[in-house]
């Protein structure tokens, strides 16, 4: 375990480097907007003190959002609760080496893993701790609470199923010890039914079953040298299921059996987002695609500044996302064109998953700041690209 933890952090600490210290492209100097689908809100700064020059962070910890509340977890404060007219804060919870995963909202009770080697079940409403669970691990996955059970992915390859209501372990399942780099990022459990699909850093997605953990099927769709992780989470439709594995291939596979019906190589680490015909892709290469559902086919694509994508956001015709370093954009869902970019500086971007409450856009920066993005109106921001 200690190993591969190293690896781990290790991987995460090159690819962040890979990045963090190139210029921008400034790909988009010239394109003429028109009326943007979002303004910039307030912005909430989590950090007590000025980073050093030279000193690039990264919070990879998501909110979680009520129409009262706000939940921010972070790498230094662990988690904070914020009344989300005012700002003001509610409580905070410290947690040792802070909060990577984003944080699980289910009734009153906030569900995430942290940097400590725990698992937490805290009330939301005072920040006191319900129970709490020792993965040994660190956990990076957002949880999945369904059914009263908690699926959750800890970063050596172990799924846990714990009681909902007191922590208490039903089962867990863990991949052979295959001790391979990987990068930060874990997949977050798809519960259906009596089926729970997982992805592993070993480049496989597997089909466990929900109520023992025992083996259904699994599937090897990563065949990399470089990094084999399957971080994102599986996506369902119907009899299909869509995953994507990092710097690898997007895969369409049978849900029940796990059998590959078509995979195309475009790279990827997040979650796919769909509609009617189309999957909409944030790829580890830097471009966002549009992939038709039925063939594999690629519309259009979309190529970031510089960095990587974050998780997406949609609304009405439009996508929205996060770099890794300097932006955060809007794009057009028909044809990928450049509908916003703001520009959050130079040594800073987005590794953590925005969040969409309402009209509002919640997204924490690698530099701790909690940015507050709004969409407007739909009938007022027909806007127009030029590339």
């Amino acid at each position: 375990m200690t190993q591969k933890l190293g690896l781990t952090i290790l991987a995460a600490a090159a690819l962040l480097g890979a990045f963090g210290g190139c210029g921008s492209r400034n790909l988009y100097r010239s394109t003429k907007l028109g009326n943007p689908p979002i303004e910039r809100g307030y912005v909430y700064i989590s950090r007590d003190h000025i980073l050093d020059a030279g000193q690039d962070p990264v919070e990879f910890g998501s909110p979680a959002v009520t129409k009262d509340n706000v939940f921010v977890a972070t790498e230094t404060k662990g988690v904070e609760a914020f009344e989300r007219a005012s700002f003001r804060r509610k409580w905070q919870f410290l947690v040792k080496n802070g909060v990577s995963s984003e944080l699980t909202l289910e009734g009153n009770t906030l569900y995430f893993g942290a940097n400590d080697g725990s698992f937490y079940a805290l009330d939301a409403e005072f920040g006191k701790v319900l129970w709490k669970y020792e993965t040994k691990a660190p956990v990076y996955a957002r949880a999945t609470v369904v059914n009263r059970r908690v699926y959750v992915t800890a970063s050596d390859d172990v799924v846990y199923c714990l009681d909902q209501s007191s922590g208490k372990w039903i089962w867990h399942y863990k991949r052979g010890g295959s001790y391979i780099t990987t990068v930060h990022g874990n997949s977050t459990p798809t519960v259906e039914g009596a089926m729970v699909h997982v992805g592993f850093s070993d480049g496989y997605l597997v089909t466990l079953n929900a109520s023992d953990g025992n083996l259904i099927w699994e599937q090897r769709i990563h065949r990399g040298t470089k990094f084999t992780d399957v971080d994102a989470q599986a996506v369902l439709d119907g009899a299909h299921l869509y995953v994507p594995s990092y710097d690898g291939e997007l895969y369409s596979l049978d849900r029940a059996k796990g059998k590959v019906l078509w995979h195309i190589d475009v790279g990827g680490s997040k979650k796919v987002l769909m509609d009617d015909k189309t999957l909409y892709l944030a790829s580890s290469n830097g471009n966002i695609y549009a992939i038709n559902k039925e063939t594999g086919r690629i519309g259009w694509k979309f190529e970031l500044d510089t960095g990587t994508p974050t998780n997406l956001i949609q609304r009405d015709n439009y996508l929205a996302f996060g770099s890794s370093q300097q932006y955060f954009y809007a794009i057009h869902k028909g044809d990928g064109s450049l509908a916003y970019r703001y520009n959050v500086g130079l040594r800073s971007g987005f590794v953590s998953s925005p969040v969409q409450s309402d009209r509002d856009l919640f997204v924490l920066s690698n530099f701790g700041n909690l940015y507050v993005f709004r969409w407007k109106d739909a009938a007022v921001t027909r806007a127009t690209s030029v590339r």
